[in-house]
């Protein structure tokens, strides 16, 4: 089976050492969701808004040193 982007995503994700991804599940990032679950090794940290994934992010990324990674899909305020 052919990979795809949303799966060659997740594998660069992975090899530059996250450990989680905070997102809101649906529409655009279905895919990218589903990759992680069949990988296992980066955990999708589900949220109600994009703005409070941005934040954890931020917030991990202080308070670990570490990289941090929020999703935002897409939609009419991309444009904004």
């Amino acid at each position: 089976m052919k990979q795809t982007v949303a799966a060659y995503i997740a594998k660069t994700l992975e090899q530059a050492g996250v450990k989680r991804i905070w997102g809101v599940t649906g529409d655009s990032l279905n895919g990218l969701s589903d990759s992680l679950n069949r990988m296992g090794t980066i955990d999708w940290m589900p949220t109600r808004h994009e703005e409070v994934a941005a934040f954890a992010a931020g917030a991990e990324a202080q308070l670990t040193g570490e990289l941090a990674v929020c999703a935002g899909s897409c939609g009419p305020a991309t444009c904004i």
